[in-house]
This record gives C-alpha cells, sequence and structure tokens, in this order.
C-alpha cells in the first residue's frame, strides 16, 4: 500500500488509504535370430554313438542382449516346450501385501484424489511460535486402509513441512487462503524487565482493539528503535501506573515490527487463548490490545505500521475465527477517549476491509472522514484513555 499522506489533514476533509516399456525381459530368442549363437543340440540317447563335435556355447546372459540365460537340456522324447519368459512386474506396481489391508482385499490403485488427501493431511499451518509445542495429527488409515507406499510418502511430507516451518500445529483445519503470521519479537528479545506478578490466562477474545499509544511519531524506524519503545512502554506502565507489567497484548512500531506486550501473551496466544490486560477499562476480560506507536489525532500511521497492522489483525481473526467487520474496534468504540484518534479511527473501515481481502473474504472498502470527535486526548506521555476499570483487578 502506497504511503498514506504526510502532515496533517485537515477536519472534515476525506481521506482515503491508498494503498500453482516394454518388458525389460523379452521372450527368448531362437538361435537363428541371433547373431554368431547357434542353437544347443540336445543330448543323443545312451545308445546313439558319440557327436562328432561339441555344440558351440551359448554366450553369457550379459554379454548376449536379450538373452537371460540358456535353455535347460531336455529330455531326446519330449520335445521343448516354445521359450517363454514370465514378464517382469511394473516397477511401480506392489507386489508385497499390504500389512493394514486384509489378505483378502486387493490393493486399491493410487489415485489423484488419494495423493490429494495425503497433502492435505500434511499441509502445515504456517502459525509458529517460539514457545509452542509441536503437535502432529495422529495417523489413521483411511477405508481400505492406505499402502505401504501412502504411509511412506505420509510420513515424508509431514516430515518435510515439519522440518520446514519448526513448531507448528498441522492438525488444525486451514483456510481456502492461508494467513502467514507476523514476526513477532518476544520480550526475552527486547530485553523486557521481569513482571512483578504473572500474567492470568483467559479465554478467547472476541474483540481485537486498535489504541494509539500517545508517543511521539518518530521517524526513527529501525528495530533497535521498536525496542526501546517496547522498555519505555513498559517501564511507564510499571513505575508510573503501578502495573505489574505492561498493559497491552501486542506493540507495533512506526517501522512495523510487531513485539509481544504482556507476559505470557504468546504462550497464551498460542493456546488460541488470551491474557487479562490492561488496555480498555472494563472490557479486559473479552478483548486484546494492540498498541500503535505514534499519535494519530490528524495524521495517519506510516506505511510500514499499517501493513504490520493488517497483517497482525487478518492473522489474529483467522486464529481466533473471528469477523472483520465486528471483530476490529476502537478503545473509543467502549471508552470516552479519542484513542486511536481521529485520524486513524476514521480509517477502520478501511482496514477492516484490508484485514478481510487478506483473508479471502469479499468486503467493500470505504474512506473515512476524518472529523473532531471532542473527545478526551493525551494529557500526558502514553495516556489514551481509560485503561483499567474499577472493578477489575489490579494489574
Amino acid at each position: 500500500m502506497p504511503e498514506p499522506p504526510a502532515g496533517r489533514l485537515a477536519p472534515g476533509v476525506a481521506s482515503t488509504y491508498d494503498s500453482l516399456v516394454p518388458d525389460r525381459h523379452d521372450p527368448i530368442t531362437s538361435a537363428a535370430a541371433i547373431p554368431g549363437v547357434t542353437e544347443p543340440h540336445p543330448p543323443a540317447p545312451a545308445t546313439a554313438a558319440p557327436r562328432a563335435a561339441e555344440p558351440r556355447p551359448l554366450a553369457p546372459a550379459a554379454t548376449t542382449p536379450g538373452v537371460t540365460e540358456p535353455h535347460p537340456p531336455t529330455s531326446a522324447t519330449a520335445p521343448r516346450p516354445p521359450a517363454t519368459a514370465a514378464p517382469e512386474p511394473h516397477p511401480l506396481s506392489v507386489a508385497e501385501p499390504d500389512p493394514l489391508t486384509p489378505a483378502t482385499a486387493p490393493q486399491p490403485p493410487a489415485t489423484a484424489a488419494t495423493e490429494a488427501r495425503l497433502l492435505s493431511v500434511a499441509e502445515p499451518d504456517p502459525l509458529t511460535y517460539a514457545t509452542a509445542p509441536q503437535r502432529l495429527a495422529t495417523a489413521t488409515a483411511a477405508p481400505g486402509g492406505l499402502g505401504r507406499r501412502d504411509l511412506l510418502t505420509r510420513a515424508a511430507v509431514i516430515a518435510g513441512g515439519a522440518a520446514l516451518i519448526g513448531a507448528a500445529d498441522l492438525a488444525r483445519p486451514r483456510r481456502a487462503r492461508a494467513v502467514t503470521a507476523p514476526r513477532v519479537y518476544t520480550r526475552a528479545e527486547w530485553s523486557a524487565r521481569p513482571p512483578t506478578s504473572p500474567a492470568t490466562i483467559i479465554k478467547a477474545p472476541d474483540h481485537l482493539i486498535v489504541h494509539h499509544m500517545a508517543f511521539p511519531n518518530s521517524t526513527d524506524y529501525s528495530l533497535a528503535h521498536a525496542f526501546q519503545l517496547s522498555r519505555d512502554c513498559q517501564n511507564l506502565h510499571m513505575d508510573t501506573n503501578g502495573w505489574s507489567d505492561t498493559g497491552q497484548q501486542l506493540t507495533i512500531s512506526r517501522g512495523g515490527y510487531v513485539m509481544e506486550g504482556r507476559n505470557r501473551t504468546l504462550e497464551a496466544i498460542g493456546q488460541r487463548e488470551n491474557v487479562f490486560g490492561a488496555q480498555c477499562a472494563n472490557e479486559n476480560g473479552h478483548t486484546l490490545g494492540i498498541e500503535n506507536e505514534g499519535t494519530y489525532t490528524t495524521e495517519l500511521p506510516p506505511t510500514a505500521l499499517w501493513n504490520a497492522l493488517v497483517q497482525t489483525l487478518a492473522w489474529l481473526c483467522d486464529l481466533y475465527g473471528l469477523s472483520p467487520a465486528t471483530a476490529i474496534v476502537g478503545h473509543r468504540d467502549y471508552n470516552s477517549t479519542q484513542c486511536p484518534g481521529d485520524a486513524l479511527y476514521a480509517q477502520l473501515p478501511r482496514l477492516r476491509s484490508e484485514v478481510a481481502g487478506t483473508l479471502g473474504l469479499a468486503s467493500a472498502a470505504r474512506a473515512g472522514s476524518v472529523t473532531r470527535s471532542g473527545l478526551p486526548g493525551p494529557r500526558t506521555l502514553g495516556d489514551h484513555g481509560p485503561a483499567v476499570g474499577a472493578t477489575e483487578p489490579r494489574p
């Protein structure tokens, strides 16, 4: 998607966000048909006079093309049967009975449908976490049993897929269009402080909340800056707000880097669950919050951040089985706050549309118009509105 318009957007002005043989052993040829080779004569009866000369021996089978071995001698009174060679089985046929199939049941031939079934069983899920254990689907025999070659094919494909993607859930049904998970940097990678208490894992979210962080719109798009951003946010939430850890589940920098926020977030997502956070007052028990670096009351996020946000939301919608049209909301949809900013909030319809497109769902894009909401804006650094409700547990 092209870079969004720079600068400030005038109030009331519509904004847009542009954005797969014959058998190898022929019947033995008569001696007359092989140059230089004569037919061996059968031995004479015991009373017959000895022959004046011995017949020329046949050349070894390895040196005579088309001949495997000479015919054994036959008795003088029995005519020699015509020379024939039993055809060798086709190299792709299976002569050995399948151990999974009853002895009386013939092995079904391989079909295109069989191959498609094997590939669909082994198709990996691109969703990968460093903390998620690898699970493989239990192999079961299809009706009639799978042949030895089918079992070996299945094992090879699954092993190859697992080796390529690492820890993956191969048992989960897949969508028609695969959704690529974003690269999420872990807390260990950005050097997070230990929380004063571990986060609580709760049920899967039903809504995904888009926030702006109410931090400066930095032009440093580096990974080092993104890591520092996560540390600054954690320090603010722990030292100033008095929380046990970072409040939100995920953070996206203006350079487009996605980072784990609250402790145990990736662990919970890997189990298709969530952690109880501190990002939307009175709604933390059923929502997952994404903080986007910057302040977007009049400006729009840079392209890198926008694209990372679309990818992250598509990944989460696919993971949790959510509809982008209803699951993607802004902080202000629950609390009295300008968050995620008038400019970014106006682009939520287009954001939902692009996420739906990434999922292969039909959705019409709409341009939002930026208007002054009159809702409370940031008062201090990092103030994006109410994050913890009065009846919610201390974060």
